[in-house]
């Protein structure tokens, strides 16, 4: 068990995909109700493909492993593959996960899904030039502080 969590808490300590996107044309936030981790995810979407995919995490080691996973899993891929990604995939991508840290694939994976969402949302109303966190979302903590 502690070679698993040294491999989670490297790709956390990592943070590849961290951080909000300049071109961004989707985005979602959440918060955790077991721990109030908060999460936010931003994609850019191109022809149906998620050209590049960014998170911020307000959360555990493991929460952001868990985010970073799914980028991963996620990044170039259409949305439709996107969407077909597991919970359990982004675990086993680490090599596993413990099960009472579990939930936090599942809350990232959610997430994927919520700002695809968006995305499909926004271009059903020809709405795609940008979506940028702000002030003014319903989760109130956070992003610039």
């Amino acid at each position: 068990m502690t070679d698993l969590i040294a491999a989670i808490q490297a790709i956390a300590e990592k943070k590849e995909f961290y951080g909000e996107l300049p071109n961004a044309n989707a985005q979602a936030t959440t918060i955790a109700e077991n721990c109030g981790d908060l999460s936010g995810m931003q994609l850019h979407v191109e022809n149906g493909r998620i050209a590049n995919i960014g998170y911020v995490n307000y959360g555990c080691g493991y929460s952001m492993a868990a985010h970073t996973l799914v980028c991963t899993l996620a990044n170039g891929r259409s949305l439709a593959q996107a969407r077909a990604i597991k919970a359990q995939q982004v675990a086993d991508s680490a090599g596993g996960f413990p099960d009472h840290k579990f939930h936090y694939c599942e809350k990232a994976v959610g997430l994927l899904n919520k700002t695809i969402d968006f995305y499909e949302a926004q271009a059903g109303n020809g709405q795609l030039d940008k979506a940028a966190f702000d002030a003014n979302r319903e989760v109130k903590c956070g992003w610039k502080d």
